[in-house]
């Protein structure tokens, strides 16, 4: 299938997250050529043609994007909606923290690509990692072999943050949160909502403490009756659009693998002398 909604299907393998800005019809010829649509008319006038549509449908596309949370390498130039350049391409009048955060950002592909190199158990670490740096206090990761569909978990001092005190703190103490979830290193295997329900009863039966074996093995995820809790499901992999729909009339939190890396950049982990670097990302992980 061909036409002004395909080519904004592949906008992302032609567009670099840095790109300056280029027009819309520039880039359109581009992926006309690039994907051999130039059958009944020459790129040139399939541009044409297609340029309004094209931009349409690039809005819509960022404006689902900016709702869903996900992670585009396009975005329109401030000062006209006619020319493309990549999200994290700095503007002459960004100021200082948007660049630091753009710089951050730009650097996404090179965690998403660290993800690969993990097995299960380092995935899972790396997620008790992630909780921390949502403020978790201490960040639990349970053992593999008795998990219970749990890989990890803690407690957030919802009432410390709103509410710093230089001294003992009041009543807001008790406002704490728990965030739990469960981590998935997929590569081909997409999310599917087998894997969010499964989540979703695992908390449920954490939760009434119903547990195989004699032990608790999850003895110190006390959640009581009416603490909150957010359900998190991380994966390296993509989420089904099925699981995806499942996410959100569920309430369950997800970050599939892109972003997760971009959560990271943003965060500025294992960054050395402005760039991503392996080995301390790993060393960052076992910290744990």
């Amino acid at each position: 299938m061909i036409g002004p909604n395909a080519a904004v299907g592949v906008l992302s393998d032609v567009v670099a997250v840095d790109m300056p800005p280029r027009s819309l019809n520039d880039v359109l010829v581009e992926i006309i050529e690039s994907q051999g649509w130039e059958t009944e008319a020459s790129s040139e006038e399939l541009a044409e043609r297609w340029r309004t549509r094209f931009r349409k449908k690039i809005e819509l596309t960022i404006s689902n994007s900016v709702e869903e949370a996900s992670f585009l390498t396009y975005a329109f130039n401030f000062a006209s909606p006619d020319f493309v350049q990549g999200s994290c391409y700095i503007e002459p009048n960004d100021d200082p923290d948007v660049r630091v955060a753009k710089l951050n950002r730009a650097n996404a592909f090179k965690y998403f690509e660290a993800f690969e190199s993990l097995n299960p158990t380092e995935f899972e670490a790396l997620c008790g990692r992630v909780i921390g740096l949502l403020n978790v206090e201490k960040p639990i990761v349970t053992q593999a072999s008795a998990d219970q569909g749990i890989d990890f978990y803690g407690q957030v001092p919802f009432g410390e943050i709103i509410r710093p005190s230089a001294i003992n703190p009041g009543a807001e103490k008790q406002l704490k949160i728990w965030l739990v979830g469960q981590a998935k290193h997929y590569s081909a295997t997409q999310v599917s909502t087998k894997d969010i329900r499964e989540l979703v009863g695992s908390v449920s039966l954490a939760k009434s403490k119903a547990y195989a074996g004699a032990k608790d093995p999850l003895a110190q995820l006390q959640m009581r009756n009416c603490d909150p809790v957010f359900y998190l499901f991380f994966t390296t992999g993509t989420i089904s659009r099925d699981a995806r729909d499942l996410l959100k009339k569920a309430g369950v939190i997800a970050m599939d693998g892109i972003q997760l890396a971009v959560f990271l950049a943003d965060n500025n982990v294992a960054v050395v002398n402005g760039s991503f670097d392996q080995q301390t990302f790993n060393a960052w992980i076992h910290a744990i």
